[in-house]
């Protein structure tokens, strides 16, 4: 029931913050008993989501769909991944990819 919401890719209940800008918002981490920001939430989301991606293609492929983003964002990460085979978007989010 909001304000508290599940995030699958994190496997972890939250509590939304409703007293934050509409543009920077929080959350409560239940499991890691702290306060995240959105770009916290958001590195923790694109990293569970490709963990385990063996290369950019099948991260490529994870990326599709992947709606905490807009569209030219995720067009920008799979043009770099597809001629470059790495990310300075990710880099500049933090996130890192193993491979």
């Amino acid at each position: 029931v909001f304000p508290y919401l599940f995030i699958r890719e994190l496997n972890a209940w939250v509590y939304l913050d409703q007293f934050v800008s509409e543009d920077k918002w929080r959350l409560y981490d239940y499991a890691q008993n702290k306060w995240i920001s959105s770009a916290e939430i958001l590195r923790e989301r694109l990293t569970a989501l490709l963990k385990g991606s063996p290369n950019p293609a099948d991260s490529v492929r994870r990326l599709q769909g992947f709606t905490a983003l807009p569209k030219n964002v995720i067009d920008e990460i799979v043009l770099e991944l597809t001629y470059f085979g790495s990310s300075t978007v990710l880099r500049s989010m933090n996130v890192s990819l193993g491979y």
